[in-house]
């Protein structure tokens, strides 16, 4: 079993999840499968809206603590991407990004997946 077979179409920054965290609950599914229902439920009703909300949701899901009551969130919109601008240099072996829709949290999305074993 792994973390993204059994969560992917759930979570929203996947590629931000550490390494401790995602061990943690692929050990907790493999113990107790029905934890999968409790995660999506959990991730249905928080919506996190960032990276940092999502980890730290499944933090509070690994140590088995209560989530905070919420009301249910319409999925996070498409409709409007990011504005970015990525220029290409072969000679320098450069990839600039550029753009509005740059910030900490897609800088740390991005570093997360660039790192990610292949």
């Amino acid at each position: 079993m792994t973390l993204v077979e059994t969560l992917d179409e759930d979570l929203r920054f996947p590629a931000a999840i550490s390494e401790r965290v995602g061990l943690e609950l692929v050990r907790r599914l493999q113990e107790t499968p029905s934890h999968v229902e409790v995660i999506r439920t959990r991730l249905s009703q928080e919506c996190p809206a960032t990276a940092k909300e999502e980890i730290a949701l499944l933090e509070r899901v690994t140590s088995l603590s209560s989530p905070p009551s919420r009301q249910p969130c319409a999925p996070l919109s498409l409709t409007q991407p990011r504005q970015i601008v990525v220029e290409y240099d072969q000679e320098k072996g450069r990839v600039e990004l550029t753009g509005d829709g740059i910030d900490a949290e897609f800088v740390a999305a991005l570093e997360a997946w660039l790192t990610q074993p292949d």
